[in-house]
């Protein structure tokens, strides 16, 4: 009996959560225009890359409308929801977002989302816009073993490449990316205010900034 009631909760979670992706989704799913899917670190809770997805969907509003594939998507609804709702959706462009997305070694969900994309619909154009690139000698600190190859490959192949300052803008280059490399710097600050009013409150917050 107890299991049966546990895997009726299991159901009506799964149920709740579907209808919840739904409503969150809706303007993807009803619209008659362009849609493009977003590709990023989605829902880790991780407030500056939910940041950038947001300011993203809202620059290119006008453009398309996006769905955001969760970085991880582990629940039944969220694999419901892709094959039922997106998987067979035309959406000619795949935006790659902001966090530190291109990595050095060729094994990389965000590479790998992009071109299973690609290869749903081999007209899907890619507009990478506002990630940072992982730096090389960082990595082999870490141990990682390079391998900029598939990166490249795919880069070379896109619509639009912006990255989000000159670090990044340098390293792709030093890889061997011969399409332009523009910098767009990152996605984030299209919320920053024209003017600053500062209202002093007494306290301290520690800020930690990230180069390229």
């Amino acid at each position: 009996m107890a299991e049966k009631s546990r895997g009726n909760t299991t159901d009506f979670n799964d149920a709740a959560r579907l209808v919840s992706l739904m409503w969150k989704n809706r303007r993807f799913l009803v619209s008659s225009g362009r849609r493009a899917m977003y590709i990023g670190c989605v829902g880790n809770k991780n407030f500056g890359d939910d940041l950038i997805r947001v300011a993203i969907h809202d620059i290119f509003r006008d453009v398309c409308t996006f769905y955001s594939q969760p970085y991880h998507s582990v629940q039944q609804s969220d694999r419901l929801f892709f094959q039922v709702f997106v998987r067979n959706v035309e959406m000619p462009m795949v935006f790659l977002g902001g966090g530190t997305l291109i990595k050095s070694h060729g094994k990389s969900i965000y590479l790998s989302r992009i071109r299973q994309a690609q290869n749903r619909n081999s007209n899907t154009r890619l507009v990478v816009f506002g990630p940072g690139v992982e730096d090389i000698e960082l990595a082999e600190k870490k141990g990682h073993k390079i391998n900029t190859t598939p990166w490249v490959e795919t880069l070379n192949q896109a619509e639009y490449i912006g990255v989000r300052g000159p670090l990044s803008k340098h390293a792709l280059e030093s890889w061997g990316v011969t399409q332009p490399v523009h910098i767009t710097a990152d996605p984030g600050i299209y919320y920053a205010p024209d003017a600053l009013t500062p209202h002093p409150l007494g306290k301290r917050i520690g800020i930690n900034l990230a180069g390229g």
